[in-house]
């Protein structure tokens, strides 16, 4: 993955380790959102990524969108990979949504289709924090904190979205830009009654990233930056008279092992919501919404296959072998829909010409038993909203 980026100032410019690590200076100044208005260009898999903006910059018209090498608009959150191929265990892929010193609260839209950047809004009014943040900011993709899951200490819930990354590193990244960083530890705010976990991390190219390998090298080289965090993060909310912000594990900056294995759990919470094992809600995975769809195929004997996207396991209906497969993951598209059969076979419904037709989908089991055409010798469908 490579992203353009601004230089670091020279080691012999900088004053102290707290300069390099992202602190706010004399020199520095805010940045209104529509100074973020970029094209960040970013390789993944060997393939060409960038971002296009549609929109007018300070305006809720605003979306920064992530395209393939062909044009198709693509998912940062869901498309980008948690990390980059071959990587360093603790190596993951930030996307900055606030690059250093930014005020206006920008944000992946997980609600949104292909989920672009946008700035929140409140109260129908566009969000801007009171003060600049002095790290850059952004979410780790492929990676989300649960609601309906209750950490067994904490006693509080995921709140829906990715989790956040807090990058402590001497340069600005480019709004949209993905940056392989080193995760160095990370803190668990409690932001009105939700879990929302803060992984403090440097990114690769910044000249302290050898330097830095956990949390107690950041306190030891880079004095105040945690605490920094912890207290803007505490009270960011305040002007707006909420209440400040707490954090679990007696407000500690807990370690590198732990941040990788909250990373970890997040990633298996992600594929669930992938796979359609744990409710989507109105979060926009990249697949349609709910639908029924009933299939009459015949093979051995007659099968009716009920096709509902809600739960992943099949089980036999009744004795007349209705085969109830939820957790069906349809394409955005609508031209195809995974299921389950009876018989373990992994199949792709497509229509051609109005009529539903069956065919081996490329994520099939080895070993499974896949239907083809041949197999379908009448079939219905029907749509109807669940």
């Amino acid at each position: 993955i490579s992203v353009s980026r601004a230089r670091p100032p020279p080691r012999d410019k900088m004053r102290s380790p707290l300069l390099l690590c992202a602190t706010l200076t004399g020199s520095a100044t805010f940045r209104p959102a529509a100074s973020f208005v970029l094209r960040a260009t970013i390789h993944r898999g060997g393939a060409l990524r960038s971002t296009v903006v549609e929109g007018e910059a300070g305006t809720e018209s605003y979306k920064q969108f992530f395209v393939d090498e062909a044009g198709k608009k693509i998912s940062p959150w869901h498309d980008i990979p948690m990390a980059p191929e071959g990587a360093a265990e603790d190596v993951f892929n930030m996307v900055t949504e606030i690059p250093k010193m930014g005020k206006a609260k920008m944000e992946v839209a997980t609600k949104d289709e292909s989920n672009p950047i946008v700035q929140d809004m409140k109260k129908g009014a566009l969000r801007f924090y009171h003060g600049p943040i002095f790290w850059n900011y952004g979410c780790i993709p492929q990676t989300w904190e649960n609601p309906n899951d209750k950490h067994p200490e904490l006693g509080c819930f995921g709140d829906d979205d990715p989790i956040d990354a807090v990058e402590i590193g001497a340069a600005a990244l480019e709004a949209g830009s993905v940056t392989p960083v080193k995760a160095l530890g990370v803190l668990a705010m409690i932001d009105d009654g939700e879990l929302d976990w803060k992984v403090i991390c440097i990114a690769e190219s910044d000249p302290l990233f050898s330097e830095l390998d956990d949390i107690a090298d950041v306190e030891a080289k880079c004095p105040g930056v945690v605490s920094g965090i912890r207290e803007w993060f505490r009270w960011y909310k305040t002007p707006d008279d909420k209440p400040i912000n707490a954090f679990g594990f007696d407000e500690a900056a807990l370690p590198k092992a732990k941040a990788i294995e909250v990373i970890q759990e997040t990633h298996t919470a992600w594929q669930g919501l992938r796979e359609g094992t744990i409710d989507a809600g109105k979060l926009w995975t990249g697949f349609e919404e709910s639908q029924t769809l009933e299939v009459l195929v015949l093979s051995s004997a007659e099968e009716r296959l009920l096709l509902s996207d809600h739960h992943r396991r099949a089980t036999v209906v009744d004795d007349r072998r209705w085969v109830s497969l939820r957790g069906i993951m349809a394409s955005s598209s609508g031209s195809g829909v995974l299921f389950y059969s009876k018989l373990a076979s992994v199949s792709h419904l497509s229509k051609r010409d109005g009529v539903p037709r069956l065919a081996a989908h490329p994520r099939a089991r080895d070993d499974s038993s896949v239907f083809s055409s041949p197999l379908l010798l009448r079939a219905s469908l029907r749509r109807t909203r669940t």
